[in-house]
């Protein structure tokens, strides 16, 4: 079982990380490899469940192909994210449309300086049960949202089934410092994503019964819930594409900020599965 010593010094490593390091990964990775074992806590999403996944773009395109909207080929994943090495892409999707889509039009605000903003939002069902890795926040006093307190009491009792004092107080130091990194904003901080996406690689190597990561959205201040699906999960057996939305964004300078309003939603008029594709 991890130790409190064991926890100090993978922080202590990660904290001393430096983003322009050619070997960052490799030294993010090392710092949760060479810590002690490490207890989880995780949650079966049920079947039946709804989930939005966004994909935005700079044209006026209509995607037709299932693949073009489910997990990203390894090389089109050229930067870390939230939960998502370079080169290693997960699945992301939310329990709301606009949740699934909300990080994402704040980057794109921000770097992109086009008329127009695309988006395609694909509204996927769970076929059988989903299991996730739960990001808990372990400081009952800061325990505000409803995720928080759900998951919080369940953190509670997984600690009482630990004997062994320090390494009670070591998985606390450990999720309180990984929860606090989750719900960072980090568009601007490439440490905090290194540091993210190195721990939700590590979580879910480390447990192979465990398809992705549950963690709060940082846009609605936690209100909302993002899925991180890893690669590898089986989206013919265990997702069904309901329908498919492609939204357009008008961009509008407000001063020195830029602002975004709805100007277009379609829905596509037929989702075909035996041959996976999207009729518009």
């Amino acid at each position: 079982m991890v130790t409190v010593q064991q926890v100090k010094n993978c922080i202590e490593s990660l904290e001393l990380l430096d983003p322009a390091d050619p070997a960052v990964l490799e030294k993010a990775q090392l710092a949760f490899q060479t810590m002690g074992k490490i207890l989880y806590l995780a949650l079966d999403l049920p079947a039946n469940l709804i989930v939005f996944h966004t994909r935005t773009h700079d044209s006026d395109e209509l995607y037709t192909n299932f693949h073009e909207i489910e997990c990203p080929k390894p090389e089109h994943v050229k930067n870390f994210g939230r939960c998502n090495l370079p080169n290693k892409p997960v699945f992301y999707c939310s329990e709301d449309r606009s949740t699934s889509y909300a990080e994402l039009l704040q980057y794109w605000i921000e770097e992109k300086k086009g008329k127009f903003l695309y988006v395609t939002i694909s509204k996927w069902q769970l076929e059988s049960q989903l299991r996730a890795l739960i990001v808990p926040n372990p400081d009952k006093n800061s325990r505000t949202t409803e995720f928080d307190k759900n998951h919080g009491a369940k953190f509670d009792n997984l600690l009482k089934q630990i004997d062994n004092e320090d390494s009670r107080v070591a998985l606390v130091m450990f999720f309180s410092y990984i929860h606090e990194k989750m719900r960072k904003a980090a568009k601007h901080d490439l440490k905090t994503y290194i540091i993210t996406s190195s721990y939700c690689d590590y979580a879910l190597s480390s447990n192979k019964s465990v398809d992705a990561i549950l963690y709060p959205s940082v846009p609605f201040n936690e209100r909302g819930h993002n899925i991180a699906i890893k690669q590898g999960f089986d989206f013919d057996d265990k997702m069904k594409l309901l329908t498919v939305y492609r939204n357009k964004f008008e961009r509008f300078e407000l001063g020195s900020a830029a602002k975004f309003q709805e100007a277009e939603l379609l829905e596509a008029n037929n989702i075909n599965r035996d041959k996976r594709l999207i009729e518009w």
